[in-house]
């Protein structure tokens, strides 16, 4: 069987520098995590723009907070010095000082009361602060309480009591406002005390700086969950400045609305 052989040598093109370098550059990964995972066409222009836009808000976000400190740290808190001695309620389970320290709010068993200064701002000059009931109710022990800025002397105040039922109030113009029962139950007797584990009760409630949202974990038949709240802030404003200082609860305020309602999942029973 004949063979044909080339006559000459191969024509093998010789290395040169430039296409060796192109090469390297190619092979080249300068984030590590691209060896496990390398995104095609057109994700690789999507994965560009979202981490664009990702360092965007990041940047945005770390701007605001700058500005948020400085204007704190340029922001002179009332300091309370006490002349005198103040006389508080027999027993006080807890208190809560809002953001400009204007009041110290106390919660008591039978309701609420309110540390305030005579003149507004506390200062070394002004006479002793006073202490004032703003709510009372009968069968009621407050036992928690956490408060946040609505605006200029403007308060919005959540109670907890030891039957877990949970307040939402407002403070304007030295005049304590019951927006509403967060969790609202029914009297029970003692025939009915084995039904306890049937109630709703709130375990815990916070407010966001501003008073904008809430969030509260309530347990209920043995088991809990988490409600997200978007408070009417603006509306609220609005209308307690409406309102006659000095006359609570004379009106209703806005309705809250809730977000969302956040259930734990469900245990497995077995193997998948």
């Amino acid at each position: 069987m004949p063979v044909y052989i080339r006559k000459g040598p191969a024509d093998i093109p010789e290395p040169s520098d430039s296409s060796q370098g192109d090469e390297e550059q190619e092979l080249f990964l300068s984030d590590p995590d691209q060896l496990q995972d390398q995104l095609p066409q057109p994700f690789r222009m999507i994965d560009k723009v979202l981490d664009r836009l990702l360092d965007r808000a990041w940047d945005f976000i770390s701007q605001r907070e700058t500005a948020r400190l400085t204007e704190q740290a340029n922001k002179a808190i009332p300091i309370m010095q006490v002349s005198g001695d103040v006389k508080l309620p027999v027993r006080t389970n807890c208190l809560a000082c809002p953001e400009d320290g204007r009041y110290i709010f106390l919660g008591h068993p039978h309701g609420l009361s309110v540390m305030a200064q005579p003149q507004g701002i506390i200062t070394a000059s002004s006479s002793s602060p006073y202490c004032v009931p703003v709510w009372q109710e009968d069968q009621v022990e407050i036992t928690s309480l956490h408060i946040t800025c609505l605006g200029e002397m403007a308060y919005l105040l959540v109670s907890l009591d030891d039957m877990g039922v949970a307040r939402l109030f407002a403070y304007y113009s030295e005049t304590s406002h019951l927006i509403k029962v967060m969790n609202e139950t029914k009297m029970w007797t003692n025939t009915q005390q084995d039904d306890l584990n049937q109630r709703s009760v709130c375990v815990k409630f916070e407010l966001s700086r501003g008073g904008d949202y809430g969030a509260a974990t309530i347990s209920y038949n043995g088991c809990q969950c988490l409600e997200v709240y978007r408070f009417p802030k603006d509306s609220w404003l609005k209308e307690l400045s409406q309102h006659t200082p000095g006359v609570g609860d004379t009106g209703k305020l806005s309705p809250v609305t809730m977000l969302m309602k956040i259930k734990p999942p469900k245990p497995h029973t077995g193997f998948i």
